[in-house]
């Protein structure tokens, strides 16, 4: 980490890592005593994993107004117009990055359609966060992929950054969904996921 920290300050690192609001300086110190296998470290960076994970059924669900609900589904569903034109030749789609339109879902959202599969209601899409845009809880209906390509992403008490990969199960749901410095993604899902709130 650095420098020697006490007990009192692992756990407060672990409380603020564990909820996502470590400043990028701390979160990277953090993440050398984790790689340093500093036991001490690792099990209260666990035991307040554990409690995040916990929040969220702490409290009362907010269903949103089904107007928003509606557009919400609207916007993260593919329109047929906005659907790119496919340059495809023998089994091949080209999308260059100049090319295909962005589509603001919420606020500091947008998305990019590279291809769907109406077959399975399934697309692959870029996701650009601004720094401190929130992306509602969502249920998975199939499995969903995503890979960091820039910035950082907290989601369910967990930080990823440049490079990570996450794989979510079907009917997995993913809570706690913001970037605090801005990030692009690349996502595959299903087009059928349920938002939460």
């Amino acid at each position: 980490m650095g420098k020697k920290h006490t007990n009192r300050e692992i756990q407060e690192l672990s409380a603020s890592y564990a909820l996502g609001v470590l400043d990028l300086k701390d979160t990277n110190n953090f993440e050398r005593a984790l790689k340093g296998k500093d036991k001490y470290a690792l099990s209260e960076l666990q035991s307040f994993r554990d409690v995040v994970n916990q929040l969220g059924f702490g409290v009362n669900p907010l269903v949103p107004p089904s107007k928003l609900k509606k557009r919400l589904f609207q916007n993260v569903k593919v329109a047929k117009k906005s659907i790119l034109k496919k340059k495809e030749k023998k089994g091949f789609l080209y999308v260059h990055s100049n090319e295909g339109n962005w589509e603001e879902v919420v606020k500091g959202v947008r998305v990019k359609n590279l291809f769907v599969d109406d077959s399975r209601n399934y697309s692959t899409v870029i996701v650009q966060m601004s720094p401190g845009a929130k992306f509602p809880s969502h249920r998975h209906r199939e499995t969903e992929e995503c890979y960091i390509i820039s910035g950082d992403l907290y989601m369910g008490g967990k930080v990823f950054h440049t490079g990570d990969y996450i794989r979510a199960e079907t009917d997995s749901i993913h809570e706690g969904i913001y970037s605090k410095n801005g990030c692009t993604l690349l996502v595959m899902s299903s087009l059928q996921n349920e938002m939460l709130g």
